[in-house]
């Protein structure tokens, strides 16, 4: 029992560590930044924020990928990891983010 403990453990442990290494935390931070401007200063666009933050995200990680790219440092390697980093961060905004943003809203206004 004891052993397959462990191996679970080393098992969790490497996804994490699989994950943490390939996913691009920048573009994270990116798209998580583009959906707070999309919730707070594109009201007026009639489209879901979903959908506003997959377009404004798209364009913004567009203009990073060619930053890095003029800059020289843009490897081939990088791709998937900008890839990962979009979906890393559609996935944890509604389990992580939006709850935090709606409790601190909701204090706020009080």
């Amino acid at each position: 029992m004891e052993q397959e403990i462990n191996v679970m453990a080393s098992f969790i442990g490497n996804v994490i560590k699989a994950i943490y290494e390939n996913v691009d935390w920048v573009s994270v931070a990116i798209v998580l930044l583009g959906g707070l401007i999309c919730k707070y200063y594109l009201t007026s666009w009639k489209w879901s924020v979903p959908f506003k933050t997959f377009i404004v995200g798209f364009v913004l990680i567009t203009m990073y990928v060619f930053m890095l790219h003029t800059a020289g440092v843009l490897q081939k390697e990088d791709y998937p990891k900008f890839f990962f980093g979009v979906v890393t961060a559609f996935a944890v905004y509604p389990l992580v983010v939006k709850p935090f943003i709606d409790k601190f809203s909701n204090k706020k206004g009080d």
